[in-house]
């Protein structure tokens, strides 16, 4: 029987929510090119420096992690994601990264950050937060984890571009910036800055979305 459209819909979203099989794969060889340019703006708003210690929630198959690393030598990055199939290829793809020490690659849910208090400089994420069934207990992680006065970056597609893409019924919750910003405020973090940009267009099945970015950074209150 041919599956209806809805159908795979339904298996997309799932797949965006955690990778798995070959076609987890496949799709998240898709997100790093439909993805790249919020990938790449989440990590210029990193302001990376030397000794870093950068932490990636989501990082998928792990394809931006080049562009992290070859900023400074002494930089050290870490990447956790709950799909096993992600870790397998991200440990792979990084290959030369991780013998040389300079990343490591976890199993591990947003809501259980697996790392000591105060390692990180840096913490990013992109495309996680619509999965976060409890956001406080999210951030609340990243907070323990931070060091004072460091950074979180949530990099997102707006809601108004979200609710316009006929997966995110199966399982997004979706934001506004003002929703994030008012999110982090609640708890422990002040906003510093916020990027909303345009992006190419998103073509799904007949569908044309006119695509866009957000880009929030924010310093661990103290």
């Amino acid at each position: 029987m041919q599956e209806s459209k809805e159908q795979r819909y339904k298996a997309f979203a799932e797949q965006l929510r955690h990778p798995n099989g070959m076609l987890g794969k496949d799709v998240a060889g898709k997100m790093n090119k439909g993805n790249r340019l919020m990938n790449l703006e989440a990590i210029k708003e990193l302001r990376l420096s030397e000794n870093d210690q950068v932490l990636e929630i989501g990082m998928g198959n792990g394809f931006f992690v080049n562009d992290i690393l070859l900023s400074d030598k002494s930089i050290k990055y870490f990447g956790c994601d709950t799909s096993l199939e992600m870790v397998d290829e991200s440990i792979l793809l990084n290959a030369k990264w991780v013998q040389s020490g300079r990343a490591l690659f976890l199993r591990a849910d947003a809501h259980h950050v697996p790392f000591q208090d105060g390692l990180f400089d840096k913490i990013f994420t992109v495309n996680t937060i619509y999965f976060w069934q409890d956001a406080t207990k999210v951030l609340s992680g990243i907070k323990r984890t931070l060091k004072d006065n460091g950074l979180l970056i949530v990099s997102m597609r707006p809601k108004q571009v979200m609710e316009q893409m006929p997966v995110t019924k199966y399982g997004f919750n979706l934001f506004t910036h003002e929703d994030v910003a008012q999110l982090l405020a609640d708890n422990g973090f002040e906003v510093i800055q916020t990027v909303e940009k345009d992006d190419e267009d998103v073509k799904m099945d007949d569908i044309v979305i006119k695509n866009a970015y957000v880009v929030i950074t924010a310093i661990k209150s103290k």
